[in-house]
C-alpha cells in the first residue's frame, strides 16, 4: 500500500533501493524513480498501467546535469542554454538525443528523452537528496486526469507499494497542467511536442516554432508524453466537446465545465456546473482544470460538456491552446 510521507531523506532510501515515489511539482505529481534502473522504470510502466511506447521525462535540480543526459550538436546546445536560462527552474521540458545510459525503455525506443528542471521547493529539495536523474510521468492511472494534490495519487495508486511525498500545506499545484515540450532539432528549430504551461506566444518571443500534428496511432513510438488522442479522461463520464448549439431539452443527467461563460446557456438544465474562469482568464483556468475534471466524477451525471476553443497563433502570452488541448484530449476528439 502507499504511504504518505514528509522527509526527501526517507525518499531518497526508497529510491536508491529501486523503489518509486510520487512527488510535487510545480505542474503536476509525478512518479518518480531512478532514471538509469531498468527494473524501476518497469515498476513505473506497470504501476500506472503506461504503454511501452509512451516515453518518460527525466528530472534533475540543475541545467547542468540536465544536459549531461543529452547528445546535442552546437546548433542544439545553444537553443538549450537560451531555454535553460530564461525557463529553468520551471514548466518546460527539452527533449534531444540521449546519451547511452538511458535505458530505452525511458526513451521509448526513441533515442531521444526529455529532461526538466521542476521549479518546486519539495521537487528541487528532493532531487538534489537523491542526486540521480529521476524519470517521472505523471502520478495517475494511464489516461486517467493528471494529479494535483497528494490525495489525487493516493485514489489512483493507493494500492501500490509507493511513497508520496507531501509538502507541508499540500495545496494544488501551482500551474495546474504539465510542462511544455519542445524537441531540440537538428539544424536549431524547435517543435512543440507537448503544448503545457509555457505559451506558444512566449517561445515565439525567442524563436519561431512548429507545432506536431495530434498523432492517433496506437501502435506509433510517441516523441514525449501527452500526444496520445485521448488523455486526462475523468472516469465514468462521457465528454463531449460542444462547437454548436445543444438541445438541452433532449438531454439530461450532464453536467458542463465551463471557460468565460461559453456555455452559460446551457447551465439552468445542468446536474452540475463550474466556470474554470469566468474572466477568461487562461492561467486561472489552467491552474483549475484537472481538479474540477476529477471533481466532476462525483457529481452523479453521465456527460460532461467542455466548450470548444479553436487554436491561436495571435492569443499574446496567454494559454488558450494549451487549454484547446486539454480539452481536445479529455474529450478523446469528440463533438
Amino acid at each position: 500500500m502507499a504511504k504518505y510521507i514528509s522527509t526527501v531523506r526517507e525518499c531518497r532510501e526508497k529510491i536508491v533501493s529501486g523503489g518509486l515515489v510520487a512527488f510535487p511539482t510545480e505542474t503536476v505529481y509525478g512518479l518518480g524513480g531512478n532514471a538509469f534502473d531498468p527494473n524501476a522504470i518497469a515498476s513505473i510502466f506497470e504501476t500506472k498501467g503506461r504503454p511501452a511506447n509512451d516515453p518518460l521525462i527525466v528530472h534533475l535540480p540543475f541545467w547542468e546535469k540536465a544536459r549531461d543526459l543529452l547528445v546535442l550538436n552546437k546548433l542544439q546546445n545553444e537553443m538549450f542554454i537560451i531555454l535553460a536560462n530564461k525557463y529553468w527552474p520551471g514548466p518546460l521540458t527539452m527533449v534531444g538525443p540521449a546519451i547511452k545510459k538511458i535505458p530505452d525503455s525511458v526513451t521509448s525506443g526513441t533515442g531521444w528523452v526529455g529532461v526538466r528542471c521542476p521549479d518546486h521547493p519539495v521537487a528541487q529539495k528532493f532531487l538534489r537528496e537523491c542526486d540521480l536523474p529521476i524519470a517521472a510521468p505523471s502520478a495517475n492511472r494511464f489516461s486517467h486526469v493528471s494529479p494535483t494534490t497528494p490525495e489525487h495519487v493516493m485514489k489512483d495508486l493507493g494500492e501500490h507499494a509507493i511513497f508520496i511525498l507531501r509538502c507541508g500545506d499540500d495545496k494544488p499545484c501551482d500551474r495546474g497542467v504539465e510542462s511544455t515540450v519542445i524537441r531540440l532539432e537538428e539544424d536549431g528549430s524547435l517543435t512543440i511536442l507537448r503544448r503545457g504551461a509555457i505559451s506558444e506566444f512566449d517561445i515565439r518571443q525567442i524563436v519561431e516554432v512548429k507545432v506536431a500534428e495530434n498523432i492517433l496511432s496506437k501502435t506509433q513510438k510517441y516523441d514525449a508524453p501527452g500526444m496520445m488522442l485521448k488523455h486526462y479522461a475523468p472516469d465514468g463520464l462521457e465528454v463531449t466537446l460542444v462547437k454548436a448549439d445543444i438541445s438541452d431539452t433532449l438531454l439530461k443527467n450532464y453536467g458542463i465545465l465551463d471557460f468565460g461563460g461559453i456555455l452559460r446557456t446551457y447551465r439552468q438544465n445542468a446536474v452540475w456546473y463550474y466556470d474554470l474562469s469566468e474572466k477568461g482568464d487562461t492561467k486561472e483556468a489552467c491552474q483549475n482544470l484537472f481538479c474540477k475534471l476529477r471533481e466532476a466524477e462525483d457529481k452523479n451525471m453521465d456527460r460532461l460538456f467542455l466548450p470548444y476553443l479553436v487554436n491561436s497563433e495571435s492569443a499574446e502570452s496567454s494559454l488558450h491552446n494549451t487549454l484547446a488541448d486539454k480539452f481536445y484530449r479529455a474529450s478523446g476528439g469528440k463533438f
